[in-house]
Formats: structure tokens, C-alpha cells, sequence
């Protein structure tokens, strides 16, 4: 389909790269929205082949699923870039080894994400940085 930023084969192959990383994901369509009637089991449990085979034959995007089943992937998602800079600047701030440490990207509606699999990082706790 025109315009579709990865073909459907590329889509189901990066699922399965994924989910061979121990990285759970779930199907999207181009609203964002899980392609599934139902993504719960898949907070708990890697999709299974024949899954993959079914859900990422026809969609246009994929999400991992944060927590303990990806291996504690946490994600901060700025939907508003002008917040994004300023967080940024005062993570670093106040703790420059857990910025540095953070996968940066920018996302397909101009927004960014910030990544990390560290269970201790703090990103979405104090983290004992005292943060309030």
C-alpha cells in the first residue's frame, strides 16, 4: 500500500526480530490502536509463531509492551515536542549517566520516545533520585 512507512513483510519481520530479543509486541494499526481483539495476554507472555504468523500478516505498525515482559522496558512518550527539550535538559541535570544511558527517537508524528530496559533506572519512579 502507498505511503505505509514498512511493507508488511518488513512489519512481520521486525516483530519477529523483536520477539526473538525477548521483546513483546503486539500488532497496531496506523491509529495507534492494538490490531487485536484483546493484547492482555501478551503483558505476560511472548507471542507464540503461529501468532506472529496471524497478527502481523495485514497491519500497518507494531508496539512493544513495556514492563516485566520485554525484559523491563520502560518508554516515555512525548506526544508534545516543546515538553520533550526540557525534560531532557533536566534529566541531564540531575542525573547525566541516565540520560545518556536513555535510547532517544523521534516518532513518526513529531513527538519522541525515551527507552530503557533498566528495571532501576528511575525513568517512571524516583528511583531513589528523590525526584518530586
Amino acid at each position: 500500500m502507498p505511503g505505509h512507512p514498512l511493507d508488511y513483510a518488513s512489519i512481520n519481520q521486525a516483530a519477529r526480530t523483536l520477539l526473538a530479543a525477548g521483546f513483546s509486541v503486539i500488532p497496531t494499526g496506523a491509529n495507534k490502536r492494538p490490531a487485536l481483539p484483546s493484547w492482555k495476554p501478551y503483558q505476560d507472555r511472548l507471542m507464540t509463531e503461529d501468532e506472529v504468523n496471524r497478527h502481523f500478516a495485514t497491519v500497518d505498525r507494531l508496539a512493544a509492551i513495556g514492563g516485566r515482559v520485554s525484559g523491563n522496558l520502560e518508554c516515555l512518550d512525548f506526544d508534545d515536542p516543546s515538553i520533550y527539550a526540557p525534560f531532557l535538559d533536566l534529566l541531564t541535570k540531575r542525573d547525566p549517566s541516565l540520560a545518556a544511558s536513555l535510547v532517544k527517537r523521534k516518532t513518526p508524528s513529531g513527538g519522541f520516545h525515551l527507552i530503557s530496559d533498566n528495571l532501576n533506572s528511575g525513568l517512571f519512579s524516583t528511583g531513589g533520585h528523590g525526584w518530586q
